[in-house]
């Protein structure tokens, strides 16, 4: 049956093409199926067909490599045949399902560290970045926890606050969704963690946006907006800045959170402003309205 879709893939007529791929794409559902249908070929027939016009097709493409990038024993060869620059080829697509697909399909990519590289290389963080005017609320999710996994790349993470995608996360954090707030809110995690960009994220007033998520109600958002600012606090320069916020109040109350994730976080971010003299004073006297 492989070897029959197989031809119907290598036709010159797109709609046998069409079946062709969608039926290998139905099969790559089952991760048992993959090993076999990738000893037979399957990725490299996918590479041509990054040329077609036809939309049901690209579309037919992006799901059956999204099933296959959600298994990470397939990362290695993805890597080596090139899906990615085919998967940045349909993110540029006008249509909602292939958009979504391809960008599931390089969020699983990007969980392997070499596939984060390769996405580099192609320059792919401007059509990820373009994805974000969509109105479809499946792929802002996508698009942060896409951005999420890009984030745990140091030097991706000096492209994205260069690249615009900071704008898009500030706007994340303040989604009425929360799985794309808590995806928006990681990522800033992750970046933060660069001393490189914690002076540009403190510049566009990324302390705000925190101090906002903090009153989230989902104890994961918490968690992460807690990571950042201990983060962006454990640079001595930054301290005096980032007590001066109004976060400090906030921060303090989060040491009594049922989260002992939290609490490590906040007891870090507060012994980081502590090593700062001109904030000790004000460290104290948060710890004291907080009690009282």
């Amino acid at each position: 049956a492989i070897n029959s879709l197989l031809k119907c893939v290598r036709d010159t007529d797109e709609v046998v093409m069409r079946f062709g791929v969608l039926g290998i794409s139905n099969l790559a559902v089952l991760p048992q199926n993959h090993k076999m249908l990738i000893d037979q070929g399957i990725l490299n027939s996918f590479m041509p067909l990054g040329r077609t016009k036809d939309v049901e097709l690209r579309r037919c493409i992006a799901f059956g490599l999204n099933n296959l990038c959600s298994n990470e024993d397939n990362h290695r060869v993805c890597e080596r045949v090139g899906i990615m620059r085919l998967l940045l080829e349909l993110l540029g697509d006008n249509d909602d399902d292939t958009q979504s697909q391809a960008c599931f399909a390089i969020r699983q990519l990007c969980m392997t560290a070499k596939c984060r590289s390769q996405f580099l290389e192609l320059n792919g963080l401007p059509a990820l970045v373009s994805l974000s005017t969509s109105e479809n609320i499946e792929l802002h999710r996508e698009l942060a926890a896409t951005l999420r996994n890009l984030s745990l790349n140091d030097k991706m993470k000096v492209s994205m606050v260069e690249g615009g995608a900071v704008e898009i996360l500030i706007g994340y954090m303040h989604s009425p969704d929360l799985e794309t707030q808590h995806q928006g809110t990681g990522v800033v995690g992750n970046i933060s963690e660069c001393t490189e960009v914690q002076g540009p994220l403190i510049d566009m007033g990324i302390l705000a946006h925190l101090k906002y998520v903090l009153k989230s109600k989902s104890i994961d958002v918490q968690r992460e907006a807690i990571r950042s600012i201990a983060n962006l606090s454990a640079e001595y320069a930054y301290t005096a800045i980032v007590c001066a916020s109004g976060i400090l109040v906030p921060l303090v109350a989060t040491l009594s959170s049922p989260d002992f994730l939290i609490q490590r976080f906040a007891a870090m971010g507060i012994g980081n402003l502590a090593t700062n003299p001109v904030n000790q004073e004000k460290v104290l006297s948060a710890c004291e309205e907080v009690s009282s």
